[in-house]
C-alpha cells in the first residue's frame, strides 16, 4: 500500500511542472505534445528584463534551472519558467515512473512475483 501511495505521489511530482509550464506559455495551443516536441535542451532562454517591458519590475536574471518571464492578466508579473533541459528531465522521469509502474502491475497480474523468477 505504501509502495502505491510512493507511485502516486513520484507520478504527481513529476508531471506536475511539466503541466504547469504547459499550462503557462502554450496560450495558444493546448497541444502538450507539441510543447514536448518543440523543447530545446542545448540552449538556454533569457529571461525578459522587466515586467511591462521596460516600466515594470525587473525581472530575475536566468539561471541553468529557471527563467522568468512576464505573466499575469497584464502580464504585469514576473514567473519563473523551467528551462528547457529541467522539462525534459521531468518527462523522462514521469515516463520511468509509469512505465516502472506498467511492469509491475504485469508481474503482478501474470504472477512472477510469488518467489519465481521468470
Amino acid at each position: 500500500m505504501a509502495i502505491k501511495s510512493v507511485l502516486i505521489f513520484a507520478i504527481i511530482a513529476a508531471a506536475l511542472p511539466l503541466f504547469a509550464q504547459a499550462n503557462i506559455e502554450l496560450r495558444e495551443s493546448n497541444n502538450i505534445w507539441d510543447k514536448i516536441t518543440s523543447l530545446q535542451p542545448t540552449e538556454l532562454k533569457a529571461s525578459t528584463p522587466s515586467c511591462p517591458l521596460l516600466i515594470g519590475t525587473d525581472c530575475p536574471p536566468a539561471n541553468i534551472f529557471v527563467r522568468y518571464g512576464c505573466c499575469g492578466q497584464l502580464y504585469s508579473q514576473c514567473c519563473f519558467y523551467f528551462q528547457d533541459w529541467m522539462l525534459l528531465v521531468f518527462v523522462i522521469i514521469a515516463a520511468a515512473v509509469i512505465f516502472s509502474a506498467i511492469i509491475r502491475i504485469l508481474q503482478a497480474i501474470c504472477g512472477t512475483r510469488n518467489g519465481s523468477r521468470y
